[in-house]
């Protein structure tokens, strides 16, 4: 099997518009697929200080407007996720010069449908599909949006380039990358995606995540690691001039090996999975938290300034 890394490019636009933030995600899962998903978006004050300081950037104008920033993508979150019955628990902390934090709870009816960000828009997060092994244990993975699920747009086809035109795009990439690399390195090394997944059965294998307990399991995505990978790949005079080829953005033409890329980013050459044995007993009661949540005032914003 062979992986795209079409992807690249999107995945750093993502890093790049959301800035400073840290996205985790705590799944709490029935045995019938009914869950809770408590949600965490951290932004992080002092790392836009620390552009500024190695860049020369001036960062106040995004300082001053963090604040407004976290509300806007919590309203995103609220208003766009799909497979949700109901949000509560609510609420945002504010450590000036320090980090702003904003929490909430999503009842999900079905796991596998839900999606923070369903269009891969100003924040990242991991999605689940599930499916039954011939040993009846169930195989979650884990899915990263932008990354595994990649399609290329067929109605808009690209002109390929001839190997003159690809050392000319390349040269122009490579210039780009080192010229925004301090910003760049800054700011993907805030970047981190954490899931963190509560079973009713027991985790008996994992490949890239950590199992914590008999149940839980963390899976995390680390900027700084996505990085260093496209500064290899850049920098490598056979893989990089296929990222050009058919296009003047990274394209499908660069392939590698299945889970090439997983082994670079989670540190296994493998899927990023979950093997557990199927649970029967509830974790907590789905239809008794949802009324409650449903009868729960909704979130309050304050107004931007």
């Amino acid at each position: 099997m062979r992986r795209p890394l079409a992807w690249l490019l999107l995945l750093a636009v993502i890093s790049m518009a959301t800035g400073c933030l840290e996205v985790h995600q705590q799944f709490t899962i029935n045995p019938d697929r009914s869950a809770k998903v408590r949600v965490k978006l951290a932004f992080d004050l002092g790392l836009l200080e620390r552009v500024q300081a190695e860049t020369g950037i001036d960062m106040k104008n995004e300082v001053n407007e963090a604040e407004a920033t976290m509300r806007s993508l919590a309203r995103q979150c609220i208003a766009t996720a799909t497979g949700v019955d109901a949000w509560t628990d609510y609420s945002m902390e504010i450590r000036p010069g320090e980090s702003i934090t904003v929490w909430m709870t999503a009842y999900v009816p079905e796991v596998t449908h839900f999606k923070l960000n369903p269009n891969n828009g100003e924040i990242p997060n991991m999605t689940l599909r599930m499916s039954r092994s011939a040993a009846s244990e169930e195989r979650w993975s884990v899915i990263l949006p932008g990354l595994n699920d990649h399609k290329v747009n067929e109605e808009e086809p690209v002109q390929p380039l001839s190997n003159e035109e690809v050392a000319e795009v390349l040269a122009e990439r490579r210039t780009q990358f080192d010229e925004e690399s301090a910003e760049s390195k800054v700011l993907f090394e805030s970047l981190k995606i954490t899931s963190a997944l509560r079973f009713p059965g027991k985790v008996v294998k994992t490949t890239n995540a950590t199992r914590t307990s008999r149940q839980e399991v963390t899976v995390s995505f680390e900027g700084k690691r996505f990085y260093a990978m496209m500064e290899n790949i850049l920098a490598d005079d056979q893989l990089a001039p296929k990222a050009f080829r058919d296009g003047a953005e990274l394209h499908s033409s660069l392939t590698l090996p299945g889970n090439q890329i997983n082994a670079w980013l989670f540190g296994e050459k493998a899927p990023v999975s979950v093997t557990v044995t199927p649970g029967e007993r509830a974790l907590f009661d789905y239809e008794k938290e949802l009324a409650i949540a449903k009868a729960s005032p909704p979130p309050e914003f304050p107004e931007d300034e």
